[in-house]
């Protein structure tokens, strides 16, 4: 899953194929991806028996994309995304968020208020955002609480630092939009069509 977001939000796979991840040494994609060396040759093999990856003049290209965009949705929401959770709060009033002037280098906005920003369409309810650095700060800044039930969610960065998304302080579209897919909330779903539409 990792590996297949990093294919899937390389800018430089249509701009400059030769020089996209796919088309790197393993230990290349290794380092920018992440996860282990000795399995980035079997997911090829998978992609490829599965009709995502083809080659054409010792290039690899990724092809039926609207498919594997799915299905990695369906597979991050389900697999993935539950082993990111590291923190749950309870906000204590409404739009906390606009309040916090900087979450911090390596955190960023994730579900419903990224959506927000990308679209201008959704008024948030609950948060999201994804941390690889100490979040600390601007928790006590916004009064959160901790609560296993609460509106808060703070997920683990899994990605280096090359996908992301149009704004420094927020995460890549796609995981937006899986974020507002794994909400299962209507408004949500509009709002992930929107980002899809735009992104």
């Amino acid at each position: 899953l990792q590996l297949i977001f990093a294919f899937l939000t390389d800018p430089e796979l249509d701009q400059r194929p030769a020089t996209a991840l796919l088309n790197q040494p393993f230990r290349v994609i290794r380092d920018q991806a992440g996860g282990a060396l000795g399995s980035i040759g079997s997911i090829f093999r998978h992609l490829e028996a599965a009709g995502y990856i083809v080659e054409d003049q010792n290039l690899r290209f990724l092809v039926s994309r609207r498919q594997l965009f799915e299905k990695w949705v369906t597979a991050y929401v389900d697999r993935l995304r539950p082993k990111l959770a590291i923190h749950r709060y309870r906000s204590t009033g409404n739009r906390w968020w606009d309040t916090v002037t900087s979450l911090g280098a390596g955190n960023y906005w994730g579900g419903e208020i990224a959506a927000a920003h990308l679209t201008g369409y959704l008024k948030p309810e609950r948060a999201t955002v994804y941390s690889r650095e100490t979040t600390q700060r601007w928790i006590i800044d916004a009064d959160l609480r901790p609560d296993p039930q609460g509106d808060v969610e703070i997920l683990r960065v899994f990605w280096k630092d090359w996908p992301r998304g149009p704004q420094q302080n927020l995460a890549h579209p796609l995981l937006v939009y899986a974020d507002l897919m794994a909400s299962e909330i209507d408004r949500n779903m509009e709002a992930a069509k929107r980002v899809y539409d735009r992104y």
